[in-house]
């Protein structure tokens, strides 16, 4: 997944750590990147929608069920003022897609940190657009998410 999410959003995405250590080892990012973007929804974050986005944080789930608010939950304890306020967590499926992005939304609406669910059919589809030429689908698939997450149904 780190290398897929670092072609998928290049040039935005760039300098990954594996398993990043914070609080002196107490605790680990599966995934971070430095958020290298010029334009852009990753770069807008910060400009348009006043979310810190230093650096992307990424939680891998190799679930078979749904992410619940503990995993959500789990990544939202790694952000901060310092690191930024935006992170991915990425799973195989979801069986209530809508109550994963009212989760979402919970968080969002609560802390104004913003949590976007990647599975591996948006994945899939990422790479499919990118092979057919359309570069910019990452980023417009994260706008996409981020506006489900705001407009929940």
């Amino acid at each position: 997944m780190l290398c897929i999410l670092e072609f998928i959003f290049y040039p935005d995405l760039s300098n990954h750590r594996k398993e990043a250590e914070i609080n002196e080892g107490r605790k680990r990012i599966d995934i971070v990147y430095n958020n290298t973007s010029r334009k852009g929804f990753l770069y807008d974050l910060y400009e348009k929608y006043d979310i810190l986005a230093h650096f992307i944080m990424v939680k891998c789930k190799n679930y078979s069920n749904d992410i619940g608010n503990q995993e959500l939950d789990q990544l939202l304890g790694r952000f901060s003022k310092h690191r930024g306020k935006f992170g991915i967590s990425t799973s195989r499926t979801s069986k209530d897609y809508t109550t994963l992005i009212k989760r979402c939304n919970d968080i969002y609406r609560d802390t104004d940190n913003l949590i976007i669910p990647l599975l591996d059919k948006d994945i899939l589809h990422m790479l499919e657009q990118i092979k057919n030429g359309n570069f910019n689908i990452g980023v417009d698939v994260l706008l996409q998410k981020y506006t489900e997450i705001v407009f929940p149904q």
